[in-house]
């Protein structure tokens, strides 16, 4: 449809749409009743009440979807869980997005490199790749493009690209080669020749020959809506559970009323009254018992007590409802719950009673959903960023751009990032690999901390044996190799620098460089040096080691190291012989036969010897 066509029909309210527009709007609003946590309005004593978070476009869904008025329910209970609705699949989908934004657009997953023109637009006017990424999650179908910013933009102008998102509920008339929609008030038009904006009559045209927006369909989060739905249903139901059947209730014996025998009625006295011939008793106004008031005393006749066999009857009792239906309804709504976040694979980061098998399972299953999403993400960003640098150089067309979208994801939490370290450190000696992982431990639990920051980049170039732990950093202890200065810094190094931290100020010593700190570091260590615990374990080959206490437990540990799989057997005999003074033979005597770690009763028993 051309731009003249529309306004003539703009009035009638008749312009095409897509086909599923109506069930698309529907689907859009099912997720973002959840992820906006909005509210239903109820009845108050005198006036319609309506929530912070209340919707007018949400009421239909409430009514009709989420909070359908149960079959013989009083209007008075369906009110009542109107006005205490909770929106509690908002918490879920905040920790997923959460974890999304962490995952995908930290400082360091993606590389954008785009021509200068582009780039000083991007410098104006940043893309909120977060708006982005939450937009399209929310919205399983919208309407992405370019606009021009500059819309009254003159020939000595260079154009404002725009990457806009379009609701559905927003769009007036979209069939593919032209859009048009509502945004901030205003009402725009665009085709594969310009953009208008109707309300301000501003045409701006564009030298794409295509129309710069496509719809966008997704289903990332069509699992977790439906189960959304069945959380706050759920939650609904068990509210009005325990406020039926979680409090005692009263039963009380009342006597009869004597003026009309118990019946509620009595003869009319209006005797010219000849249709009606009983009225309501005025004594009992019809209940037919007589209500007792609690202040005053209850009397009962010897006479009745006799024809009870002298037993005193119960006349008031107070029942308690069977507990069990509550805690029923709780259960079943805390594990859907739980489902709710599985939908969203975010049981590797809440359970942490999982094993470790489990953990890594979730977590790949995590770490493909997060792929999905990016793969989406930076391939709408490519395509419209096409679009801007064509703006920007309506003269050569489209610039180079080059978007590398994230090949990892940090989906790991902090203490599970430690655990799987600890593991690996059980487990191997090689130093690199210690050191790369623990620099990369640290550099996200001090994202947030720039001298605790500054001080593992420190570390991490000064420390020869940083991320060394263990049974592993004793056996590279007693290999020799390394200075008491080296050893100093691992024991040392932190307390050192945080001094020096404190000495230049925080403020200074976080912008200094790494390897001026690493020199104040050096020239401290060296007159500490001998002053460690590790210098006991220094292995010389003069004395009589062999014969020392230090050279017994050196003699245990590389033991260990052997059981353990820590250290080969021949290299153990190599090493003992070559700083024991011993023969080969001797040796190996000396060691024995170590045998592998297999039992938690082994474990238990070397580490008694030490």
């Amino acid at each position: 449809m051309d731009y003249n066509e529309f306004i003539k029909q703009r009035a009638s309210k008749q312009h095409p749409l897509h086909p599923d527009h109506s069930r698309d709007v529907e689907a859009c609003l099912a997720v973002q009743i959840h992820t906006e946590g909005a509210r239903p309005r109820y009845m108050g004593r005198t006036r319609w009440v309506e929530p912070e978070t209340y919707k007018k476009k949400f009421q239909t869904l409430f009514e009709n979807r989420l909070l359908n008025r149960h079959p013989n329910e009083a209007p008075s209970m369906y009110n009542w869980r109107l006005s205490i609705f909770s929106p509690v699949a908002k918490e879920i989908y905040n920790k997923f997005m959460n974890m999304c934004k962490g995952s995908l657009l930290n400082a360091n997953s993606f590389t954008l490199v785009v021509d200068s023109n582009l780039q000083k637009v991007i410098e104006t006017k940043p893309v909120n790749y977060e708006y982005i990424l939450e937009f399209i999650l929310e919205n399983p179908v919208c309407y992405i493009g370019v606009m021009n910013a500059n819309e009254a933009q003159s020939t000595n102008e260079m154009a404002l690209p725009e990457l806009v998102c379009v609701k559905c509920e927003e769009v007036l008339m979209y069939d593919g080669k032209s859009i048009a929609f509502e945004r901030n008030g205003m009402v725009y038009f665009i085709d594969s020749e310009a953009q208008y904006n109707i309300t301000k009559s501003i045409k701006t045209p564009h030298k794409f020959n295509v129309l710069p927006f496509s719809r966008e369909v997704n289903s990332f989060l069509q699992p977790y809506q439906n189960w959304a739905d069945q959380l706050v249903r759920n939650l609904s139901d068990d509210e009005a559970m325990v406020k039926n059947y979680s409090y005692p209730y009263v039963q009380i014996v009342e006597e009869s009323c004597k003026p009309c025998a118990g019946t509620g009625k009595i003869a009319n006295p209006d005797e010219k009254d000849l249709l009606n011939l009983t009225v309501n008793c005025g004594v009992c106004k019809g209940a037919g018992t007589i209500s007792h008031n609690p202040g005053e005393f209850l009397t009962i006749a010897e006479e009745t007590l006799a024809r009870n066999g002298g037993t005193m009857q119960d006349r008031v009792k107070f029942i308690t409802p069977d507990i069990g239906i509550p805690e029923y309804h709780m259960k079943r709504w805390m594990e859907i719950y739980k489902l709710c976040e599985n939908s969203l694979h975010l049981k590797s980061v809440v359970d942490g009673v999982q094993s470790g098998d489990a953990k890594k399972e979730d977590r790949k299953d995590q770490y493909f959903f997060i792929q999905s999403i990016s793969n989406y993400l930076f391939a709408i960003i490519r395509k419209n960023l096409r679009f801007m640098s064509w703006m920007v150089n309506p003269t050569n067309g489209p610039q180079e751009t080059i978007l590398i979208e994230p090949k990892q994801f940090d989906i790991m939490s902090d203490s599970d990032l430690i655990n799987e370290f600890a593991s690996l450190q059980s487990k191997t000696d090689d130093s690199q690999t210690l050191s790369e992982l623990n620099y990369i431990i640290n550099s996200k639990i001090y994202r947030d901390d720039p001298v605790q920051a500054k001080i593992n980049d420190v570390l991490y170039l000064a420390d020869p044996l940083y991320g060394v732990w263990g049974n592993a950093l004793k056996l590279k202890l007693l290999s020799g190799i390394y200075t008491d200065p080296d050893k100093t810094i691992h024991e040392k190094g932190y307390m050192v620098l945080k001094r020096i931290a404190a000495e230049m100020t925080n403020d200074v010593f976080k912008v200094t460089e790494p390897v001026v700190l690493m020199d104040k570091l050096i020239d401290k260590i060296y007159e500490l040096s001998p002053d460690t615990v590790y210098s006991d374990l220094q292995m010389n080959t003069g004395g009589n080691l062999k014969d020392s206490v230090g050279g017994l437990t050196g003699m245990i540990e590389i033991a260990k190291a052997v059981a353990s799989g820590l250290y080969d057997l021949d290299a153990a005999v190599a090493l003992v012989s070559d700083r024991f003074g011993l023969s080969e033979q001797e040796a190996r005597k000396q060691l024995g036969t170590p045998q592998k770690i297999e039992s938690v009763a082994q474990i238990d028993k070397i580490a008694a010897l030490t």
